[in-house]
C-alpha cells in the first residue's frame, strides 16, 4: 500500500484511512471498467442482431454513472491533501519521485472525470427521446467543434508561456475564448433544451431521477465552462498586484480552515450517519470551499499570467513558473471537486 500510495506518507498526518479509502476506490473502479466491458460486449451484440438494446443501454449508464461518482471521491480525496502534500515537498519531507507521481495521479484523475461526463452526456442524447434528431446531431457537431478550440486553445496558451505573450498570440488567443463563448453558449442552450423535456419525462416516469440528475449536471458543467471562458477573455490582460498577493494569503489561510471542517462533518457523517443538520452543514462548508477557490483561482491565473510575462523577461526560472503552473491546475481539481459534491449532497 505504501509503495503505491506513496505520496501520502511523510505529509505531517494520518493517512491510514486516506490510503484504505484510496485502495477501495481504486478497486471499485476496476470491477465498474470490467462490468462496463461485459456490457458494452452484450450491448454490440444486441444492436448487430438487430434487438431491442434499451434495457442494455439503461445498465450502461448506470454503471459509468457509478464510475463518475467513484472518481469524483477519487479526486475529492487527492485534492483533501493537496497542501500537505506540497508542504512537504517544499520541506523535503517526500522526494521529487513521490511528489510528481501525486501531481500525475491527480491530472489523470481530473482527466479521467472530464471524459466520463463527455461519455455521460453522449449517451444521454443517444437515449433520450424527447430530444429531436436534429438537435442530438447538431449537440454532436458542436462538442466536436469545441473539441477543437479547446485543442488550438491549448496550444496558444502553451506558446504564449514558452514564447511570452504577443500581439499575434494574444489576438489568436481573445479569438479563441469568443469562439469558445459562442459554441458553449450553444451547447448549454441545447441541453437546457433537453433537461426541460426531461423534465417533462420524468414526471411521466419515461426515465429515472437517476437519469434526470446526470443531464442536470451537465447542463451545470457547461454552465461552468461558459464562466470560466467569460473570465479568461475579461482578464486575458489582467495583472497581479500587491493587493491581489495579499488576498491571496488571506484566501489559503481562511481555505485551511474550511478543509479542516469540512474534514471533521464528514468524518462524523461516516461515523453517525446522514443527519439533516450534519448535511446542511456539509452544504455551507462545500458552497464556502466553492467561493474560496473561485476566488483563489482567479487569483492565481492572473499571477500565472504576469508570471509568463516575468519568465519571457528572464526575470523567473521555468522552474519557479511551472510551480506555479501546477498550482493553477491542482486549484482548478479542488474546485471541479467541490462542485461537483454539491451537486450531489
Amino acid at each position: 500500500m505504501a509503495s503505491k500510495y506513496g505520496y501520502t506518507v511523510g505529509i505531517g498526518m494520518d493517512t491510514s484511512g486516506l490510503q484504505v479509502g484510496l485502495k477501495t476506490i481504486d478497486g471499485n473502479l476496476r470491477d465498474f471498467a470490467a462490468e462496463l466491458k461485459d456490457t458494452e460486449k452484450a450491448l454490440k451484440a444486441l444492436e448487430q442482431s438487430g434487438q431491442d438494446s434499451s434495457e442494455m443501454m439503461a445498465n450502461k449508464q448506470e454503471i459509468l454513472n457509478k464510475i463518475y461518482q467513484q472518481t469524483q471521491e477519487k479526486l475529492w480525496e487527492l485534492a483533501s491533501i493537496h497542501d500537505k502534500v506540497y508542504e512537504a515537498y517544499d520541506n523535503d519531507a517526500i522526494d521529487g519521485k513521490a511528489f510528481s507521481e501525486y501531481n500525475k495521479v491527480l491530472a489523470e484523475t481530473f482527466a479521467s472525470s472530464k471524459r466520463l461526463e463527455e461519455q455521460i452526456e453522449e449517451l444521454n442524447a443517444e437515449m433520450n427521446g424527447e430530444t429531436t434528431p436534429e438537435s442530438v446531431q447538431h449537440l454532436a457537431e458542436l462538442e466536436e467543434s469545441y473539441k477543437g478550440i479547446e485543442s488550438e486553445l491549448e496550444e496558444v496558451n502553451s506558446t504564449m508561456r514558452e514564447a511570452g505573450e504577443t500581439e499575434a498570440l494574444t489576438a489568436q488567443q481573445e479569438t479563441l475564448l469568443q469562439e469558445a463563448i459562442d459554441n458553449t453558449t450553444e451547447r448549454l442552450e441545447l441541453l437546457k433544451q433537453a433537461q426541460e423535456a426531461a423534465a417533462q419525462a420524468l414526471a411521466n416516469g419515461d426515465i429515472s431521477a437517476e437519469e434526470y440528475r446526470s443531464l442536470e449536471r451537465q447542463v451545470e458543467s457547461t454552465e461552468a465552462q461558459l464562466n470560466s471562458y467569460a473570465k479568461q477573455l475579461d482578464e486575458v490582460q489582467g495583472e497581479t498586484t500587491p493587493e491581489s498577493v495579499q488576498r491571496l494569503a488571506e484566501l489559503e489561510e481562511s481555505y485551511k480552515g474550511i478543509e479542516g471542517e469540512l474534514k471533521e462533518v464528514n468524518s462524523t457523517m461516516r461515523e453517525a450517519g446522514e443527519t439533516e443538520a450534519l448535511t446542511a452543514q456539509q452544504e455551507t462548508l462545500l458552497q464556502e470551499a466553492i467561493d474560496n477557490t473561485t476566488e483563489r483561482l482567479e487569483l492565481l491565473k492572473q499571477a500565472q499570467e504576469a508570471a509568463a510575462q516575468a519568465l519571457a523577461n528572464g526575470d523567473i526560472s521555468a522552474e519557479e513558473y511551472r510551480s506555479l503552473e501546477r498550482q493553477v491546475e491542482s486549484t482548478e481539481a479542488q474546485l471541479n471537486s467541490y462542485a461537483k459534491q454539491l451537486d450531489e449532497v
